[in-house]
């Protein structure tokens, strides 16, 4: 009987906290708000061959506050870049923009599939192999000719608006 009511105060005392933060979460929505995004940027150096030319290039990834006023983000947007390292002028390098995803259009394709300087190895007829996938220098990329920038719109990707902002 005490090794009952040992176990029964041990398990008391493991779940309150659990208990405790349900009836707080009563009335809330099911899922709990995200903190806002903090902005972070990551960068690499890669090479790649394309039309038979070895080109290194500058990936960055990372995420960028919209904002309405200076210290308000209204929203986290994810990007990725792809920059030819051996540019002698950035400034006179052109830059294409690709905004990704959408309603029944994963962000995933024209990064990995059109344009990326890497893309998913695919059968013939444009079908995927299984898993796993493998990814392969991409002939096609436009990277030997122009700076790459791929950008998630608020609420695809990894893209978010801030909490009581409004997505659209």
């Amino acid at each position: 009987m005490r090794k009952l009511f040992t176990i029964a105060i041990l398990l008391s005392v493991m779940y309150c906290p659990v208990f405790a933060q349900q009836a707080e979460m009563k009335g809330k929505p099911d899922k709990p708000v995200p903190e806002p995004i903090s902005e972070t940027i990551r960068e690499s150096v890669h090479r790649v061959t394309i039309a038979g030319e070895t080109i290194e290039y500058k990936a960055i990834a990372g995420i960028l506050h919209l904002k309405k006023e200076i210290d308000k983000p209204v929203a986290a947007v994810f990007f990725i870049a792809y920059l030819r390292a051996d540019t002698r002028d950035a400034s006179e390098r052109p830059i294409t923009f690709s905004f990704n995803g959408g309603p029944g259009s994963s962000s995933v394709w024209l990064h990995l599939g059109v344009l990326g300087p890497r893309r998913v190895l695919m059968q013939a007829d444009g079908h995927a192999f299984p898993p796993p996938y493998e990814l392969v220098n991409n002939d096609y990329s436009l990277l030997d000719h122009t700076d790459l920038v791929f950008i998630d719109p608020v609420s695809t990707g990894y893209s978010r608006a801030v909490p009581g902002e409004d997505p659209k």
